[in-house]
């Protein structure tokens, strides 16, 4: 904090006075919670000499029609969000900075975000009564400013999530504790065209930088990265950040002109490759150039005259992906024109649409130069606007679109965690008391002590509300998203399968459990743990059954049952074999020390009690604390139906505490594989625990990624897996041995089979 106090006072005095300058360029909309934005709207800045040289100014001239639509994708996405019924309670705000491509305007920036101040102050002055809602902040566009930003916000840890910063130094989490990124680093891109380079055989290459953090250390990991490949870097020139006021270009043209690269990567922000390019153009310098995503898709430099002139472009860039709804969303804005608190509609405001068409190559340079002269008053032509957007091939819209509703998931979070009633009290200045909710939801009573303060709350399945404020039972002729209802139905594909595969598990472990009925005297049956096997068959059978309460309309009834369950039966199951892996190793055991210590813990019923009971607390705990719930989840179409976990912590104790007995019945099966087990319960075990455990690893990443219907199938097929391995590997085999190798199934023929293991190993045995 006296960090953060020391950049404050730097800022307010320099030379005894008050930063001077044009106010902080600034759009915004008030919300419970607000994010923050920074976007270089514009260029530059420029410096008034008339006045003291600490007069900044942010040079209005033309704005960068690309980063105008990146604002507006981000004032979009929140708009989106807030007509969701993803945070019915809480309506997040915006309050976005124009920071004109400098480092300093985007420190000040940052820092009336920070305080929480109106947007049109122009000193820095620490206001402590100040109760700040913004909460995040998106941007900056490159690394130089994020770096800076991202230093200042890591002071009191305010997440900054940035949409387009890709500079390798940014991904230090001790150095950026706050920073956060929706594209992947420098690293990608370096390691990308270095394998474009080695593909295309470019050998030697030249290496332009920019002495700013984008380009130096882009500049640094290319070279890296050409050495893996062993291509010879024949030179490496890092140039002042800004190229425009370098007096150097004479020097960097003689080495372009004299140089045998057969390509040169131009590692640096847009306006700085635009001079490059424009200086090759006028020279002459015909080179393959490789660009790096900083101006791979620049219309500016597509739109650049004779640019055929400077040799052929290659160029990196990241995958664009469709943010869903924005382009309806921009012909809406276009057209209608009417809503306000954007960067775009100011522009739109001041400079209306021409009245005449332009011709189509009038639109050319729309990019640089939107604004026109027609009919004697500043003006854009719609045509080129909508063709602008539409042509649109950056990523950022929706590496943007990505940033808010990290955010808005975040805070949906939040809200789940206090109880689905409010935020706390450090997150939002103010709870408001609601009139009527979004469609889906209902008015509650929060506080019994405040009756007239409602919150909104979803509706249960089967139920709908059109009006925000009394959910109402569905009819059967409903038609109403809120009204359909998905899950996994006893008629689907999945279910049958499911099914079948159960009523087989069932029907071969009752066999099974006849079987060891029959033969429970012979030594086969005493050797697979003799009357342990039957409480481990009985959990088996129970194993079986549990997949069927994952099927059909979930109630609070079978989701409370189906995981608990199968939690339970298997650990019995694998409580009963760790107890006849012990009975094995103390059989066996020649070493006096371990021999005692097994002896003590070789009491078969204890054990498989003491096992199973701590897995009876934990399942008490969560079916009391937290147990699993129906529930729906509200998607574009219908509402699917499904089970949710309840205590995510208590759920996550009961499965890690199966695996723990399965690693250690795994390490006793394994330690005894070489014992002189003619039935090889050892190995078959190991197989049997490997399945169990490399079943759930593989389990736990599809069922992050799976949220419809089939979420509770794949939980049934991991269950049903798991039974199988046990059925298969444990028991099938000593079945086999009762069936069809009986002779095996003698005790003359064990005690004969353990004399030669031991004699082959020089220990004779007496008889």
């Amino acid at each position: 904090m006296f960090i953060l106090m020391l950049i404050k006072l730097i800022f307010l005095f320099r030379n005894g006075f008050c930063l001077i300058g044009e106010a902080l360029q600034t759009v915004s909309n008030p919300g419970d919670v607000v994010i923050g934005g920074l976007f270089p709207i514009h260029n530059k800045v420029i410096t008034n000499s008339t006045v003291k040289p600490t007069a900044w100014m942010c040079d209005l001239a033309s704005p960068d029609m690309e980063v105008l639509l990146y604002s507006q994708a981000m004032i979009y996405t929140i708009e989106r969000i807030n007509n969701s019924s993803l945070l019915p309670e809480v309506k997040i705000g915006y309050e976005i900075y124009d920071t004109c491509s400098s480092v300093f305007t985007a420190l000040r920036a940052s820092l009336n975000l920070m305080n929480g101040e109106s947007p049109d102050q122009t000193c820095l002055i620490p206001n402590d009564d100040v109760n700040n809602t913004v909460k995040a902040v998106i941007g900056e566009r490159s690394s130089e400013v994020s770096v800076a930003v991202a230093r200042l916000l890591a002071l009191p840890l305010m997440t900054q999530i940035s949409y387009a910063s890709t500079s390798e130094l940014l991904s230090s989490r001790s150095k950026f504790p706050s920073f956060f990124r929706t594209v992947p680093s420098d690293k990608h891109q370096t390691d990308a065209i270095a394998q474009l380079v080695h593909k295309l055989n470019f050998v030697p290459v030249g290496i332009i930088g920019s002495e700013d953090e984008y380009g130096k250390n882009g500049a640094e990991s290319l070279t890296d990265d050409f050495k893996q490949y062993n291509i010879c870097v024949e030179f490496k020139i890092i140039l002042p950040a800004d190229f425009s006021q370098n007096s150097t270009f004479t020097e960097l043209e003689h080495t372009l002109a004299k140089t045998r690269a057969e390509a040169i990567v131009l590692f640096t922000k847009e306006t700085n490759a635009m001079v490059i390019l424009k200086k090759a153009i006028m020279a002459g310098l015909n080179r393959t150039w490789i660009a790096s995503d900083a101006w791979s898709t620049s219309k500016d430099i597509l739109e650049l005259e004779h640019l055929s002139k400077c040799g052929r472009i290659y160029g990196v860039t990241c995958k664009r992906n469709e943010v869903p709804g924005f382009m309806e969303y921009m012909d809406q804005f276009i057209n209608q024109s009417n809503t306000s608190g954007s960067f775009f509609h100011n522009l739109l405001s001041k400079n209306p649409f021409c009245s005449t068409e332009p011709q189509d190559q009038n639109c050319s340079s729309f990019a640089s130069k939107p604004v026109n002269q027609a009919g004697g008053q500043n003006c854009i032509y719609k045509k080129c606007l909508m063709d602008f957007i539409r042509e649109d091939q950056s990523y950022e819209p929706y590496s943007i679109y990505t940033a808010v509703n990290v955010i808005a998931q975040g805070l949906e979070s939040l809200l789940q965690k206090y109880n689905g009633t409010h935020f706390p009290a450090w997150m939002v200045t103010q709870f408001n008391c609601s009139k009527s909710c979004n469609p889906g939801f209902e008015l509650y009573t929060v506080k019994p002590e405040e009756p007239c303060c409602k919150g909104c709350k979803r509706c249960e399945p089967k139920f709908f509300s059109n009006d925000g404020i009394k959910c109402q039972l569905c009819e059967a002729s409903q038609k109403n998203s809120q009204c359909t209802t998905d899950f996994l139905e006893w008629t689907d594909g999945f279910s049958i399968t499911l099914a079948v595969f159960s009523a087989i598990g069932l029907i071969v472990t009752l066999i099974v459990t006849v079987l060891f009925v029959i033969y429970s005297h012979t030594p086969i049956v005493r050797a697979a743990g003799g009357l342990l096997c039957f409480p481990a068959l009985l959990s088996l059978l129970a194993c079986f059954i549990s997949p069927f309460f994952f099927m059909g309309e979930p109630t609070d009834a079978n989701c409370r049952a189906g995981l608990p369950l199968f939690s339970l039966s298997f650990t019995i199951c694998a409580s009963c074999i760790l107890a006849n892996l012990l009975q094995i190793s103390v059989g066996f055991s020649f070493k006096l020390k371990l021999g005692v210590w097994l002896k003590r813990v070789n009491q078969p019923v204890i054990v498989v009690l003491v096992c199973v009971s701590v897995q009876v607390v934990i399942c008490a705990f969560w079916l009391i604390k937290g147990p699993p719930f129906s529930m729906g989840k509200i998607n574009e179409n219908s509402v699917i139906l499904g089970c949710n976990e309840g205590s995510i912590e208590l759920f996550v104790a009961t499965q890690a505490y199966i695996a723990l007995l399965c690693v250690i019945c795994f390490f006793f099966a394994y330690k005894g594989r070489k014992l002189p087990d003619l039935y090889k319960n050892g190995r078959f075990i190991t197989i049997s625990m490997l399945i169990y455990l490399v079943v759930w690893i593989i389990f736990i990443p599809i069922y992050i990624q799976e949220h419809g219907k089939n979420e509770r199938a794949i939980e049934a097929s991991a269950i049903l897996v798991s039974g199988y391995g046990i059925l298969s590997c444990h028991f099938a085999p000593k079945c086999y041995i009762l069936l069809f190798k009986k002779e095996m199934n003698d005790e003359n023929m064990i005690a004969e089979y353990i004399r030669n293991h031991y004699e082959k190993k020089g220990i004779r045995i007496m008889s």
